[in-house]
């Protein structure tokens, strides 16, 4: 599976020549049906879950959307109690994010990847339908 998502993203003009660099697109594998995966070689960095995955409200806020339930395969932490790590502050600007994309889409999307990842996205980029993203696999 990893060799295919790497595959993806360098197809969508991803290049790893710099550890966090701003790329054209990262896909974050979160989750694997609860299993702990570590795979380190010249090729391949992969944990899952995700090393940083506690500290990151703008995942955590969409996996309690998806499942309440989700614990933490590692630390057995529940979603609430990682979420319960941040203060409402916190929360609630990561919330109006979440809820500004979710309302205006790639407007939002566009503003968002500017901000905080420096990447100046137009609209013909990030528009994909299924037929382009089955080229690309």
């Amino acid at each position: 599976m990893i060799e295919k998502i790497l595959k993806i993203e360098k197809k969508f003009g991803r290049v790893r020549d710099q550890k966090n660099s701003p790329r054209t697109l990262d896909i974050d594998i979160l989750d694997y049906d609860g299993q702990i995966i570590n795979i380190k070689d010249k090729n391949i960095n992969l944990d899952i879950p995700h090393k940083e995955i506690q500290n990151r409200l703008f995942v955590l806020l969409p996996i309690r959307d998806l499942s309440v339930e989700w614990l933490h395969p590692k630390s057995k932490a529940t979603i609430e109690d990682m979420i319960a790590n941040f203060s409402q502050d916190q929360i609630n600007k990561v919330k109006k994010i979440i809820n500004d994309v979710r309302k205006n889409g790639d407007v939002s999307l566009i503003k968002y990847t500017k901000k905080f990842d420096k990447i100046k996205l137009t609209p013909s980029k990030i528009q994909l339908d299924s037929k382009s993203i089955s080229k690309k696999i």
